[in-house]
């Protein structure tokens, strides 16, 4: 399957939202990840791309263009989801993870196994660029 150009991503974000705000919030958040070093994109919090965009939090806006963005149609941002227990130590979890503890109610502790019932809160979502974006963003050098 050929891979679309970075042009043809940002013509299809303005094409599929037209007037919405959220087509500028994703093209200027792609600017961001264009000029920021590629060692700067490992860990990418909605705070961060807050900051990015200049608005001083994260609001529901900037959450649907960071979706928009981690959309497979789209491929520029994966998301990646961190499990932060009572002793403040992170610990990476998957999606599926996720959804069998959505399904089960409770998240097995990465590393004791434990169950953990209120789980919701101890989840951070980050996001870092695809490998597909970065070849692109390579590409546009």
């Amino acid at each position: 399957m050929k891979m679309p150009k970075l042009e043809e991503i940002r013509a299809a974000i303005a094409r599929d939202w037209p007037g919405d705000p959220v087509a500028e919030l994703c093209e200027r958040i792609i600017a961001f990840l264009i000029e920021v070093p590629p060692q700067e994109l490992r860990q990418l919090s909605p705070t961060t791309f807050a900051r990015a965009v200049g608005i001083d939090a994260p609001n529901e806006l900037l959450l649907k263009a960071i979706t928009i963005l981690s959309a497979t149609s789209v491929k520029i941002l994966e998301p990646h989801f961190l499990f932060v227990d009572d002793d403040e130590k992170e610990y990476e979890v998957t999606r599926e993870s996720l959804r069998q503890a959505q399904r089960q109610g409770t998240l097995e502790h990465p590393n004791t196994g434990n169950e953990v019932a209120d789980y919701a809160p101890h989840i951070l979502p980050y996001f870092s660029p695809t490998e597909e974006f970065m070849q692109l963003r390579g590409a546009a050098a």
